[in-house]
């Protein structure tokens, strides 16, 4: 595959040769992006990002009171347009990754990032702040999710009209929707048994990859064993005569959930937060890929989890009991993974054979086990301990034999004692990788490597866990990577740089910037005036159902956002989008201009550099070779201005449009038309 020619996109198709050339003294790292060239704007031919443009294409002055209109709708709902849908390159469909870790303006109106607010400071000479936005992280709820393919999407609805065949007039209905043909199926097909007190609409918590079941949230008796005063959890499947309903929220003694709210995976409190579940609450996996596992929690009313369940075949009748426990295997059936103990789901096999999740409270608090459900249903013990006094899990891989968590307990003789170490567990044994800051654990006011909220999680691990990539403050992993010193410029505080580590490749630095020089970080301010400072952002997930595609699926590349110059073209003093790719893959190798041997691949410039406000990642195709991103430079001669989307390709872009035909002037005026 050929080195990327970045050809941009927005919603019009063409070509332009516009960052081409980036002058600037030589040097040992060349800092010359060859990720430069045909910057494209998107058209009704190229598979376009899932959201709008903030910023028009075409604008009068009339017409710019219209853009204004806009960006205050954008304000209002930013992940309606920004960060929660997905993607697909031009060649196959693939899912893709919106989010972007930058703050926000009081200027030009752009997407919003779950990073609530930044400082930049511009070595000490300039100020600007960058206003907290409120809105709804992700994603707005008419439309919460896409089948990968973008084939299917699923909306909710709030009463009137009924949308398709299934739904129940006069209620909130939850829809799946054809987008070839444009139909719609309701997955909510039962009014409630007991209607006074419906208030709530239902909330989609998770989907099967074949788009043939649902689990929902709603505080409603849609089946007769269900309770109505909290919570209920009900698993959709459609059928040839549509959707049939049944009740998960099923505790092991066989009867409904009426104590506690009842929640998929695990929530994290969200504070001053409209629709929390798709962007809160860890679902990894919850839900199994047939749909006959679904893994929930019990929840305080201010989301504090309690105990961990799994519900067995859901869709089969509620099994028999001998001794206290189910004796029909094949029937439905509720096992407990930490009752008493408060728990927190970290994951599952997509077949929901096993279960990753840590003890939250009690003398067992910050163990974290492997549940095998099948040794549940057997009546052996299920448990297996992973370590003790864990911080959080940074990510796993999909079959749960690679998992990389933090501990503060030394492990095989490694790591610091009392400190938040990093190690990989494979295989039955363990392995330490590094040790984090006590910032980077610190998940319950700033977005965390660790962090609990999926929309906070600054970690990405490949789908074999084989890449993990992470950010980080700890100045020893600086050094020990990348002999730097990561030191803000103005604060003197630590600044978060961006890791990779690969299985048997070891940890290396990707943000550090190459020739040797203190950062000047950005400031993030989260809750409680908790602050760090960031030379480079990894993008968070996008919601709980999709962590987007910042690294690609091999782990080869990775798009990041940098606060600092990493490139002779970044010129702006402002946050620009970045390429890492690994040495031997596309077109990196050790000869190449941008090659650093620090991090063992080629850093590159992806946006222009030269905008007067930050860039920011939205999002990328798996592969990486498309990379969806905002500026407020015009970067193709049809933007007149303002934030536009556009799109990095690899290849390069489109011919650009032909230049309108011109008013008829002269002779052409005096023609008697044919039909006189």
């Amino acid at each position: 595959m050929a080195r990327p020619t970045t050809s941009v996109s927005s919603r019009r198709a063409a070509a332009v040769d516009r960052l081409s050339e980036t002058k600037g003294p030589s040097s040992p790292i060349t800092r010359l992006s060859p990720l430069r060239a045909h910057r494209t704007k998107a058209s009704e031919s190229v598979p376009l990002p899932p959201w709008p443009t903030v910023g028009p294409t075409r604008w009068s002055r009339r017409s710019t009171k219209k853009a204004a209109t806009l960006s205050v709708a954008a304000e209002k709902r930013p992940a309606a347009g920004f960060r929660c849908l997905r993607a697909r390159s031009a060649a196959t469909p693939s899912p893709t990754r919106p989010t972007g870790p930058s703050g926000t303006r009081a200027a030009p109106p752009g997407p919003v990032s779950t990073w609530p607010a930044v400082t930049r400071n511009g070595g000490g000479s300039t100020n600007r702040s960058r206003r907290r936005r409120k809105g709804r992280p992700c994603p707005p709820r008419s439309a919460p999710y896409f089948s990968p393919d973008l084939s299917v999407g699923w909306n909710e609805t709030i009463t009137e009209p009924v949308l398709g065949p299934g739904g129940v007039a006069g209620y909130s209905n939850l829809y799946r929707r054809d987008n070839d043909t444009g139909s719609y199926e309701a997955c909510t097909t039962a009014a409630p048994i007991e209607a006074e007190g419906v208030k709530y609409p239902p909330e989609l918590e998770g989907v099967t990859p074949d788009q043939q079941h649902a689990v929902f949230k709603l505080r409603a008796k849609l089946t007769p064993e269900a309770s109505k005063t909290v919570d209920q959890l009900y698993l959709c499947s459609f059928e040839p005569g549509g959707a049939a309903i049944d009740l998960v929220s099923v505790l092991p003694n066989g009867t409904a959930s009426a104590a506690l709210d009842n929640a998929v995976g695990t929530p994290t409190l969200a504070q001053n937060s409209v629709n929390r579940i798709l962007s809160y609450s860890w679902l990894d996996n919850a839900i199994s890929d047939d749909g006959s596992r679904v893994f929930w929690s019990l929840v305080t009313k201010a989301e504090v989890p309690e105990a961990l369940y799994v519900r067995v075949n859901a869709t089969q009748e509620q099994s028999s009991f001998s001794g206290g426990k189910c004796n029909k295997f094949f029937k439905a059936c509720t096992y407990a993974l930490s009752a008493p103990e408060a728990g927190r789901f970290w994951g599952a096999t997509p077949s929901g054979s096993q279960a990753l999740f840590a003890v939250e409270a009690g003398p067992q608090s910050g163990n974290l086990y492997l549940f095998d459900v099948a040794k549940a249903i057997a009546g052996e013990e299920p448990r297996t301990l992973i370590a003790g006094k864990t911080e959080g899990v940074l990510g796993v891989s999909e079959d749960l034999d690679r998992i990389y968590f933090a501990s503060r307990e030394t492990i095989g003789g490694e790591g610091t004692a009392g400190k938040p170490n990093l190690y990989l567990y494979e295989a039955g044994s363990t392995a330490f990788i590094g040790t984090l800051s006590e910032i980077d654990t610190n998940e319950k006011e700033i977005p965390s490597p660790v962090s609990t909220a999926p929309v906070f999680h600054l970690a990405h691990v490949t789908e074999d866990g084989g890449v993990l990539v992470f950010s980080s403050d700890s100045p020893s992993l600086a050094e020990e990577t990348a002999d730097y010193e990561n030191t803000d410029l103005t604060s003197g505080e630590p600044a978060s740089e961006i890791y990779r580590y690969q299985v048997g490749g070891g940890l290396t630095c990707l943000s550090c910037d190459p020739s040797g020089v203190r950062p000047s970080a950005a400031r993030h301010i989260g809750t409680k005036n908790a602050s760090k400072y960031l030379a480079a952002a990894l993008p968070t997930w996008t919601s709980s159902l999709y962590p987007g595609n910042a690294l690609s699926s091999d782990g080869s590349r990775l798009y990041f956002e940098s606060f600092v110059p990493l490139a002779l073209g970044d010129v702006n003093g402002m946050g620009d989008i970045y390429q890492w790719e690994l040495s031997g893959t596309g077109g990196c190798d050790e000869a190449s201009p941008t090659y650093v041997e620090a991090s063992g691949g080629c850093l590159d410039l992806i946006s222009s550099g030269q905008s007067a406000w930050d860039s920011k990642f939205m999002d990328a195709s798996a592969s990486g070779d498309d990379v969806f991103f905002t500026t407020a430079e015009s970067l193709v001669s049809q933007d007149p201005g303002s934030i536009d989307a556009y799109d990095a390709r690899v290849g390069g872009g489109f011919p650009p449009p032909p230049p309108p035909r011109p008013d008829c002037e002269g002779d052409c005026q005096t023609l008697t038309p044919p039909s006189a």
